[in-house]
């Protein structure tokens, strides 16, 4: 198909609205990583006890996925993101007032239910928003938060911890997330009713969002279910890659700053920003390659699940991790670390750009997102408990790296054997046959 010459590029706001608004999510969701070992001094809780607490976002965040994934396809996508922005910001202000393990757990759980909108919000964003040619680029963009957050996130919390403590760390933040309430609001709509597009982006965007091969088979699916959905091998092949990838995330986003900390026996402050260094170099791979899957396709291979090679080499990279145990010298650990967050970086932005490619209904892509996001954060919920399970009964972060490393590899036999095409009814409902990934 031919490439169609786009009319302006003010569709491309949209993503970088994304990345803010993701940015925020990710500097809230990493805040008690810094501040968790001095609230586990003041209250004398375990390394274990601390990595349930790291985990407790997640325990409602999880289910929270499915949750928005299905309600944002009925109230719309700017409310949806607007009351979980919310939610969340309220939340980690009431943070700042906890004085137990329980209030504690009670904070991050609105915590975690507000920010699970992001996800399925952000993803069906792009499908709305952007033709098939520029989602990868767009899905880089907001998945670059990310990892930008914490980028950010790691040096900012720890000299707000440092000068005003870890309670006034939390309100401070909480309040500063609500400004972006009225950014969103004022900027984000359907390209259908938005007013800051010109006609002839507007007309672009709503013809190409859909390329002409998906157009064809979502004509031929029109009679596709829910249940067409979780029967389909390539969504559970999404899943275990969205999945070994969250898991990675959530080992670095709740124990990286503590194995600074307790292994190479770095200061908070120290411990903030070498923390922060692998996430710049992932915020980067996001963009690369969102971009370059986006322009080495053509729109055949994109329909037809093109991406998984890309896929399958971002997870390849994320197994440096179990390197790291076997080396000692401080800048080469930093090299391995940097390479497996950008190897998470890289499967979660191409696992959603490829998700959007092979669902070629969008009536149910607000359900491909949040049944991937609830199962992958099934697991990775466990991996600040298994972390800090490991890192009490062992004394250090061997162990735990040995186990993400070993996820990924599985996910890897996983995608090769499931992910083969699109995402179409049943073999006896379909007209004629879809071709298989080449």
């Amino acid at each position: 198909m031919a490439i169609v010459s786009a009319p302006g590029g003010r569709r491309f706001l949209i993503p970088f609205l994304l990345l803010a608004m993701v940015t925020i999510n990710y500097i809230d969701r990493a805040n008690l990583a810094i501040a968790g070992p001095m609230m586990a001094k003041e209250f004398g809780w375990s390394l274990t006890v601390l990595g349930f607490a790291l985990s407790s976002i997640f325990w409602v965040y999880t289910p929270g996925l499915m949750f928005w994934g299905a309600i944002l396809d009925v109230i719309g996508i700017r409310a949806a993101y607007a009351i979980g922005l919310v939610i969340w910001a309220v939340a980690s202000v009431c943070t700042g007032f906890v004085n137990s393990f329980n209030t504690l757990i009670m904070a991050r759980w609105a915590v975690g239910f507000g920010e699970s909108v992001s996800p399925p919000a952000s993803s069906k964003t792009v499908r709305v928003w952007m033709p098939a040619r520029d989602r990868g680029f767009a899905t880089g963009t907001f998945t670059a938060g990310y990892y930008l957050g914490p980028a950010i996130g790691f040096p900012l919390i720890a000299t707000l911890v440092g000068a005003y403590g870890w309670r006034l760390m939390f309100v401070i933040l909480g309040l500063a997330t609500l400004v972006f309430l009225g950014l969103w609001l004022l900027l984000f709509s359907k390209p259908e009713e938005s007013k800051w597009l010109s006609p002839e982006e507007r007309d672009f965007i709503v013809r190409e969002r859909d390329s002409t091969g998906q157009r064809e088979v979502a004509g031929s699916v029109s009679h596709m279910s829910r249940a067409d959905v979780f029967r389909s091998p390539t969504s559970w092949g999404l899943v275990l890659a969205s999945g070994s990838a969250a898991y990675t995330i959530y080992v670095y986003l709740t124990w990286l700053p503590s194995y600074f900390l307790n292994v190479q026996h770095f200061n908070l402050a120290k411990s903030g920003w070498y923390s922060a260094i692998p996430y710049v170099i992932a915020t980067a791979a996001c963009f690369i390659v969102g971009r370059y899957t986006d322009r080495s396709l053509d729109a055949g291979r994109m329909e037809r699940g093109g991406r998984r090679r890309y896929l399958i080499a971002s997870m390849a990279c994320s197994c440096a991790i179990l390197l790291v145990p076997v080396v000692h010298n401080l800048w080469v650990i930093l090299v391995l670390l940097a390479l497996t967050l950008s190897g998470s970086s890289c499967t979660l932005t191409t696992n959603i750009a490829l998700a959007n490619d092979v669902m070629p209904n969008p009536k149910y892509a607000g359900l491909l997102f949040g049944l991937t996001g609830v199962c992958s954060n099934a697991l990775a919920l466990l991996a600040p408990i298994f972390t800090g399970i490991i890192a009490q009964a062992t004394g250090g972060f061997e162990g735990a790296f040995l186990l993400n490393g070993g996820i990924c590899v599985v996910a890897i036999i996983g995608v090769l054997i499931l992910v083969r095409g699109p995402i179409v009814p049943s073999a006896r409902d379909v007209v004629s046959p879809t071709p298989a990934v080449s």
